[in-house]
């Protein structure tokens, strides 16, 4: 019977350092110790900078398309100072409107009233305009508007006769 006993504690020692020893295996003697964790975080961060690059991408990308469309706007506001100032964009001088007066209005002349409502009805309807109530309350503002300027115009070009006649009247004319 104790041969028994100390074979059983023997086979029972034998057992616990087995398992003491695959225990250890998996501690801190093992090089193969966290491999699957670290390739898990080399992937997470992996993934946390191609994230970050398309994001970045992204912003690039954003910021390119904005600069591209500031460049047309500019462009825009280019050729429509050029078609304000009588050019299109090659540099050629505008067609006039269909109703628009071709001879030039010597200084001191005015356009008649009802020439002047035929201009304003041919812009009108190059501009769009279909409500009755803007097309009037439009003309109404815009003839006063040509009719104020023509009255400046007859000012001065009284003015500009009466100096035209010397150089000190002229000096004159223009301080005023």
């Amino acid at each position: 019977m104790r041969k028994l006993a100390v074979a059983l504690v023997v086979l029972l020692v034998a057992g616990f350092a087995v398992e003491l020893s695959a225990q250890e295996g998996r501690g801190r003697g093992n090089p193969y110790r966290g491999v699957r964790g670290s390739i898990k975080r080399e992937a997470e961060k992996n993934e946390k900078q191609a994230e970050q690059h398309r994001k970045e991408a992204a912003r690039r990308n954003e910021k390119e398309q904005a600069e591209e469309e500031r460049e047309a706007a500019k462009e825009e506001r280019e050729a429509a100072k050029k078609e304000k100032k009588g050019e299109d964009a090659a540099g050629d001088a505008m067609e006039m409107p269909e109703g628009a007066v071709e001879e030039d209005v010597k200084p001191g002349e005015t356009i008649p009233r009802a020439e002047k409502d035929g201009i304003l009805d041919d812009i009108m309807d190059e501009l769009g305009l279909k409500d009755a109530a803007l097309r009037e309350k439009f003309k109404k503002s815009v003839r006063s508007a040509w009719e104020d300027s023509e009255k400046e115009d007859k000012r001065y070009y009284g003015e500009y006769k009466k100096a035209d006649t010397s150089e000190e009247k002229k000096a004159a004319a223009k301080k005023t």
